[in-house]
């Protein structure tokens, strides 16, 4: 019997141990996770990619972790270490929308160090003071389930989350699945996608809303430019992600050693 009294050996016999008994299966998933990562930081760093990256390369790339589960799969294997991602959130935002203030809302996201969003109030309430305090917002960490399901846009009556929002983005709006059956998510997010966008080819940058954007979108001098909600909520999930990753991939490299 092996009794190991010094600490840093003990954590270096662990590492050896966990490596040793991962399956091929998992080494694979564990090499895939931090080569996307590395690709998704790299699409994602400012000065920010173009829409058809966002479509191109972000959003199937997260669909894969985010959607599929594999990043479950992976995080698995690091346990008792836990990957949280850090988060802005204004709590009272969503309440405002769950009372009825609110009729149409887009959570803050992040463009560079621009804070982009936008609700509108609805008719009843224009006019009055809000029945709740909008508040401030804050940054804290969120395990990734709740990263994952965080709340980003309500429209008609119903919130959207991040993931809802990638599956339809990588599947229908990138063009990986043009021909699966068509469901009130993907509609609904046909429609929230042009409620509010980002023109980048203006200094200083443009903010556009509605049928904006789609004409915009088909003038193929200004679509490089022109991003719509889409494209904004998929590139501030895919910089969050990869954050969160990149920050426990020491523990990800000792099971490859």
């Amino acid at each position: 019997m092996l009794f190991v009294y010094d600490n840093n050996l003990y954590h270096i016999l662990l590492e050896a141990s966990l490596a040793a008994v991962i399956s091929d299966n998992e080494r694979e998933l564990v090499h895939q996770l931090l080569e996307d990562v590395t690709t998704i930081a790299g699409v994602a760093d400012f000065p920010k990619p173009s829409p058809a990256a966002i479509r191109a390369t972000l959003a199937p790339a997260l669909r894969r972790w985010i959607v599929e589960g594999r990043f479950f799969a992976a995080q698995k294997l690091i346990v008792p270490s836990k990957i949280e991602f850090v988060v802005s959130i204004n709590e009272n935002a969503v309440r405002l929308c769950e009372v009825g203030y609110n009729e149409r809302w887009m959570a803050v996201v992040m463009f560079g160090r621009i804070g982009l969003g936008v609700g509108q109030t609805a008719q009843e309430f224009i006019g009055k003071p809000p029945p709740i305090l909008e508040g401030e917002f804050r940054e804290c960490p969120h395990p990734a389930n709740a990263f994952f399901e965080q709340k980003m846009f309500f429209w008609k009556g119903r919130f959207f989350t991040r993931k809802d929002l990638i599956k339809v983005h990588a599947n229908k709006l990138g063009g990986v699945h043009l021909d699966f059956k068509r469901d009130a998510n993907e509609t609904y997010i046909n429609e929230i996608r042009n409620y509010f966008g980002l023109d980048r080819g203006r200094v200083p940058l443009q903010m556009l809303v509605g049928d904006e954007i789609a004409a915009l979108r088909a003038d193929p001098n200004r679509r490089p430019h022109i991003y719509d909600a889409a494209d904004l909520v998929t590139l501030d999930t895919a910089r969050i992600f990869a954050s969160g990753v990149e920050a426990s991939a020491p523990a990800f490299k000792a099971l490859l050693q």
